[in-house]
């Protein structure tokens, strides 16, 4: 049957994880990897499920950025639960909605990366710059992509010092979120 999706804030997928605190509490953690994370919650896989509508105090952990929350189990699909904020702090809610909004645009950077959409290197650069993503090219050259699938641009040869430099290409897979 289909459900309606009552999202209010966008999910972006998400590494780190979170310690749990069930409230009152009863001096036991329970310890999960987030899956994503929005503005108004979290999902995390965790090994122990917790009762929907319970309350816990959570400790989040993303790469630098730290927060203390309270939260509420929404849903249960072991071994996942949707966890909805239920108090932060104005300045932890700050953080969290600049840490979205640099992760969505650095996210925007890589699928712009993975699918080959850029047409130079400047293109590639300023849209990796423009997420904050410093990049470097090593001696390489970057042709503009085929416009069509079937279309593939034949190996650029240079000749340099009387040897033969053929390009290739390469895809060299990059996970800098997970």
């Amino acid at each position: 049957m289909y459900e309606e999706n009552r999202r209010r804030h966008r999910r972006l997928a998400c590494g780190g994880e979170a310690r749990i605190s069930l409230l009152p509490s009863d001096g036991a953690f329970y310890f999960g990897q987030l899956k994503n994370l929005s503005e108004g919650g979290l999902c995390v896989e965790m090994p122990c499920p917790l009762e929907v509508g319970s309350r816990a105090e959570l400790l989040v952990r993303i790469n630098g950025l730290t927060f203390r929350t309270v939260g509420q189990v929404r849903t249960l699909e072991c071994p996942r639960t949707g966890m909805e904020f239920v108090q932060l702090t104005a300045g932890g809610r700050k953080m969290l909605e600049e840490f979205l909004a640099n992760l969505s645009e650095r996210q925007k950077a890589m699928t712009g990366l993975r699918s080959g959409r850029f047409r130079s290197e400047e293109d590639l650069a300023h849209e990796l710059d423009s997420a904050g993503i410093r990049s470097v090219l090593l001696n390489s050259r970057i042709r503009p992509r085929a416009d069509s699938a079937d279309e593939k641009p034949a190996p650029e040869k240079e000749v340099e010092n009387n040897k033969t430099i053929e390009s290739v290409e390469a895809i060299v897979r990059v996970d800098v979120f997970g």
